[in-house]
């Protein structure tokens, strides 16, 4: 997609998809671009439920339409995110209950913005979102699955996670009939000149190595350097390729370290606000849910 400069923002963005070695494509994804803000995310079907496309076409339609009819910059980007896969998840089960037959449309995704220098993402399920920073990844979501829950045990370990039978389990989605989403929010993250923000579908970071991932998203043609990579992946794991969806952004603004500075020790007492805020409805909420249940 080339360069994009919207009045202080200084960036590129590029997005590549495969079918993989699959009768149908379940990933969707999407990039919103406005004057003070940047829309990413990725949603990516359950394979093993009916409906599982249907699932994550909402899921992105649900965060493009929220997106761009918001005042932004977005006030409180951690609640906003919050919103969204709230109002994804009411869709989805909409959508799946009033299908003829019933759907048991289910999605994962991640959903990030970036505004005034800084990104904020939230996701469910094993869809994930990787920071690079200097040929390193800085940071990267966890994974709501089977596996990140026995290797967080001590159970398996790093190794096994990739071999384990219970490797495609996943813990949190949107689309559940017997849980509200609880997704995971980050705190927002001040960007540098260089810095990659990567959101892919299993397809992409299963079969690749985090140091592939680094040395990918490398290349001088940002655009290349995304194609190249979903590439990579498909052709690591043909046979047996899943769908693969990736969507990227490359950091290109210059920031004073003390601009830099004054922004980050706002925007980190705001997100920290924020987000206890949102963990806060979150408690209540499962409160509320235990309470019926044991009535």
């Amino acid at each position: 997609m080339g360069k994009s400069q919207l009045k202080a923002m200084k960036y590129n963005v590029s997005k590549a998809n495969r079918l993989g070695n699959r009768k149908s494509n379940q990933d969707r994804m999407g990039v919103v671009e406005t004057r003070h803000a940047i829309l990413l995310v990725l949603a990516d079907g359950l394979g093993g439920h009916a409906g599982g496309d249907l699932a994550a076409e909402t899921v992105v339609s649900c965060a493009i339409r929220l997106f761009k009819s918001a005042t932004q910059p977005i006030s409180n980007p951690a609640a906003f995110i919050n919103d969204i896969i709230l109002r994804a998840q009411r869709e989805v089960l909409n959508l799946a209950t009033s299908s003829k037959p019933a759907l048991a449309a289910k999605s994962t995704c991640v959903v990030c913005i970036v505004q005034n220098g800084f990104a904020h993402w939230g996701h469910l399920g094993d869809s994930r979102l990787y920071v690079v920073r200097n040929k390193a990844i800085l940071t990267r979501t966890i994974d709501h699955s089977r596996v990140e829950e026995l290797f967080k045990q001590g159970l398996i370990s790093e190794k096994e996670k990739s071999t384990h039978p219970d490797k495609n389990l996943i813990t949190r989605c949107i689309g559940s009939e017997s849980q509200r989403p609880l997704p995971s929010i980050s705190r927002a993250q001040p960007l540098q000149r260089g810095d990659v923000i990567l959101l892919c579908s299993d397809g992409l970071w299963s079969p690749l190595s985090d140091r592939e991932i680094i040395k990918g998203v490398h290349k001088k043609n940002f655009d290349d350097a995304i194609e190249d990579l979903a590439s990579e992946a498909e052709e690591t794991s043909y046979p047996h390729s899943d769908n693969i969806s990736v969507v990227a952004l490359r950091w290109l603004t210059d920031l004073t370290k003390k601009k830099v500075a004054s922004k980050a020790n706002k925007v980190m007492k705001e997100t920290k606000r924020d987000i206890e805020s949102v963990n806060k409805e979150m408690d209540d909420m499962i409160k509320k849910l235990k309470n019926i249940v044991n009535k």
